[in-house]
């Protein structure tokens, strides 16, 4: 009896081990992906903005925007959180003095992740 605890005690502990190596593996792959060059996403029309991500945690964001002949663009910077979730993970954008948490949703997809933020799709060229 005290042969099978022991081994249901390794077991558990191997099983634990490798599902912390896994979602470990997964958040390195997504940082990597994040911090691979710049993410662009069309915003709605006439606004685009450009994500570059560090591997110290911190992100630009770079926006342009053209509306009724007029053009402007804005440039912002923050930090970024990863979390796993069931399906993949979400990117946390935290904008210095700012109250609320923009998310990158994303997707595992066969290449690597899907991004999105605010419903559109994130690419690089």
């Amino acid at each position: 009896m005290r042969k099978k605890i022991t081994w249901l005690a390794m077991l558990t502990a191997l099983l634990l081990t490798l599902c912390a190596c896994a979602s470990g593996g997964a958040e390195a792959q997504l940082k990597r992906q994040l911090t691979s060059g710049p993410w662009l996403t069309d915003l709605s029309e006439g606004t685009t903005a450009a994500y570059t991500f560090t591997k110290d945690g911190s992100f630009t964001c770079e926006a342009s925007i053209a509306a009724g002949g007029e053009s402007g663009a804005l440039s912002r910077s923050g930090s970024y959180t990863v979390e796993l979730t069931q399906t993949g993970a979400v990117v946390h954008l935290q904008y210095p003095n700012v109250s609320y948490v923009v998310d990158i949703l994303c997707t595992e997809s066969g290449s690597g992740y899907d991004m999105s933020v605010a419903g559109c799709a994130m690419y690089q060229k």
